[in-house]
């Protein structure tokens, strides 16, 4: 059942719960939503990738800049 809802994207009578997404969400390296009880895969577009590294570097810069012992990852995992 739950694969079949990342495969269609669509359900009208079964949706999932938060609980049962956060037990079945898999390691794959995809992105995954939960919206109204159904997963979707969240593509991000090359716009949005650009935009992630910009900042990414630019907080960094001023981290260091501060000499802050911090840094910004460019993936965060679950």
């Amino acid at each position: 059942m739950i694969q079949s809802l990342v495969t269609s994207g669509l359900v009208n009578s079964d949706r999932m719960s938060f609980e049962e997404f956060v037990e079945w969400y898999p390691e794959d390296g995809k992105r995954y939503e939960l919206y109204r009880g159904v997963v979707r895969e969240i593509m991000t577009t090359g716009t949005h990738e650009d935009v992630i590294g910009l900042l990414i570097a630019d907080l960094n810069f001023e981290i260091r800049q501060c000499n802050l012992p911090f840094s910004i990852p460019n993936l965060c995992s679950p």
